[in-house]
C-alpha cells in the first residue's frame, strides 16, 4: 500500500508539477510581453479588474468539492455530457447565482471605469466573460468533481495546461497587430474561461446512464454552504489582494504583488497536487475507528508540510532571479516581499491540509468552517488597513499571522482533542 501511495504522489505532483512549470514558463512570456505594451501601471489596474472576474471560481469550487464527496459516496459511472448539463442547468443557476453576478458585473464595470474610461469594448468583454462563468458553474464543477472522486484529477490539471500555453501565441497576436485592452484582458483572463471550451470539446460525445439520477441530485440536495464557506474563506485570502492593494495603494505595487504571488504559488504544488487524493481517502475511512483516522491525517500532514517547505527553497530562489526578466528592470522584486509572502503561503498551505481533514468527515464541525471564513474576513481587513503603511510586508501580517493562529488552533483541535469514533 505504501509502495502504491508513494506511485500515486510522485504521479500527482509530478502532472501538477508539470502544469505549474508550464503556467509558470507561460508566464515568463507573458508578463514581460503586457508589461512592456501596456506599461506596469495600466497592467497593475488590468490585474484589479481581472480579481473581480475570478469570484464565480469560487462557486465552482464549492460545487467541485461538495459533487467529489457525493461521487465518491455514491458511485456514479459517468456523466452527461457538458453541453448538455449546461443546456439543463442554466436556468437553475442563474436563479442560484444571480446576485453574486450582478455583485461582479457593477465592481468589474466600476473597475473598469475608474481605470479604464470610456472603453466600452472593454465593458462588453467583461459581461461577456462574467456571464460565461455563472452560467457553466454548475456543469464544470460537476464534471471536476466526478474526475477527482475517479482519481482522474490529472485530466482537470491537463486542461489547465491547455489553457496556459494557447493563452502565448494569443498576447503576441495581440502585441503584434496592437489590439485593444479588451482583447488582452481576454488572453489573461483565458485560464478562467477555456477550460469550458476544452470540457465541452472532451464529452461531446458523452452519454450518462445516470442522468436522470444525477439531475435530481443537483437540484434537490443543493447543500454545498459548507464548501462554499471553505471556499470563501480561501478566496478572501488569496485571490482578492489585488483589488485591495489597488484601493489603498498604487498600480505598480498591485503588479509587483501580482507577479510575486504568480512566481511563488509553486509553494502549493504539493498539497494542491493530493488534495482530491487524500479527500476521497479519507473521505473513505471516515467512519473507521478514531485510532485509525487520527494516523492517516497524522501522516498526511506530515507529508505535506515536507514536501511544502521541499518546494518553498528553489522557488524562493527562482522568484529572486527571475522576477527582473519579468518586470523589464535591472532591479526586482525585494527579497523582503519574496520571503514574507513564502512564509504566508507556507502557513496557509498548512491551514488548507486541516481544513481538509474536515471536510472529509462524515459530518463536518461548523465552527471550523465559521472559523475559515472569519480568518478570511480578518486577513482582507488587515490587508487593506495595513498595505499603505507596510506595502512590500503586508501579506506577512494579513496572512502570515492569520492563518500562524488558525492552524495552531486546528492542530490542538484534531491531534490532542479526542474525538468519537
Amino acid at each position: 500500500m505504501r509502495k502504491l501511495d508513494f506511485k500515486i504522489i510522485t504521479k500527482n505532483i509530478g502532472v501538477y508539477g508539470l502544469s505549474q512549470a508550464i503556467a509558470a514558463f507561460s508566464a515568463l512570456i507573458r508578463l514581460p510581453i503586457a508589461i512592456g505594451y501596456l506599461g506596469i501601471s495600466e497592467f497593475g489596474k488590468m490585474v484589479s479588474v481581472i480579481q473581480v472576474l475570478s469570484v464565480p471560481l469560487l462557486f465552482q469550487g464549492a460545487m467541485r468539492l461538495h459533487f467529489r464527496k457525493k461521487f465518491t459516496q455514491n458511485d456514479f459511472d459517468r456523466v452527461a455530457s457538458y453541453i448538455e448539463l449546461q443546456r439543463r442547468l442554466i436556468k437553475f443557476s442563474f436563479r442560484k447565482f444571480i446576485f453574486p453576478l450582478a455583485i461582479c458585473l457593477v465592481l468589474s464595470l466600476m473597475l473598469a471605469s475608474k481605470f479604464f474610461a470610456r472603453d466600452i469594448g472593454l465593458n462588453i468583454t467583461l459581461i461577456i466573460i462574467l456571464i460565461l462563468l455563472f452560467i457553466s458553474i454548475i456543469p464544470t464543477a460537476i464534471h471536476y468533481g466526478y474526475l477527482d472522486s475517479k482519481s482522474q484529477q490529472n485530466t482537470v490539471i491537463l486542461i489547465d495546461i491547455v489553457s496556459s500555453v494557447v493563452s502565448v501565441p494569443l498576447l503576441f497576436a495581440a502585441v503584434y497587430f496592437e489590439l485593444s485592452m479588451a482583447f488582452v484582458l481576454c488572453v489573461f483572463t483565458s485560464t478562467l474561461w477555456l477550460p469550458i471550451f476544452v470540457l465541452i470539446y472532451l464529452t461531446r460525445n458523452q452519454k450518462s446512464k445516470s442522468k436522470a439520477a444525477l439531475m435530481r441530485q443537483v437540484e434537490e440536495d443543493f447543500h454545498f454552504s459548507s464548501y462554499l464557506k471553505q471556499s470563501l474563506g480561501s478566496s478572501l485570502t488569496l485571490n482578492y489582494n489585488s483589488v485591495i492593494f489597488a484601493l489603498q495603494t498604487n498600480p505598480i505595487l498591485v503588479a509587483k504583488i501580482n507577479i510575486a504571488e504568480k512566481l511563488l504559488s509553486s509553494i502549493f504544488i504539493p498539497t494542491a497536487a493530493l488534495a482530491p487524493t487524500q479527500f476521497v481517502k479519507l473521505t473513505k475511512i471516515s467512519s473507521i475507528h478514531n485510532e485509525k483516522t487520527k494516523r492517516t491525517r497524522t501522516e498526511i500532514l506530515l507529508l505535506n508540510v515536507a514536501l511544502t517547505v521541499f518546494f518553498t527553497i528553489p522557488v524562493v530562489l527562482a522568484a529572486y532571479f527571475f522576477s527582473p526578466l519579468l518586470m523589464n528592470e535591472s532591479a526586482g522584486l525585494s527579497l523582503g516581499m519574496i520571503l514574507s509572502i513564502a512564509f504566508a503561503y507556507c502557513i496557509f498551505s498548512i491551514y488548507s491540509t486541516l481544513q481538509l481533514m474536515n471536510l472529509a468527515r462524515l459530518e463536518t464541525s461548523a465552527w471550523i468552517l465559521n472559523m475559515g471564513i472569519i480568518l478570511g474576513l480578518i486577513s482582507t481587513a488587515l490587508c487593506y488597513v495595513l498595505a499603505a503603511k507596510t506595502k512590500d510586508l503586508t501579506l506577512l501580517f494579513s496572512i502570515g499571522s492569520t492563518y500562524l493562529v488558525g492552524s495552531s488552533i486546528l492542530l490542538i483541535y484534531f491531534f490532542r482533542k479526542a474525538e468519537n469514533p
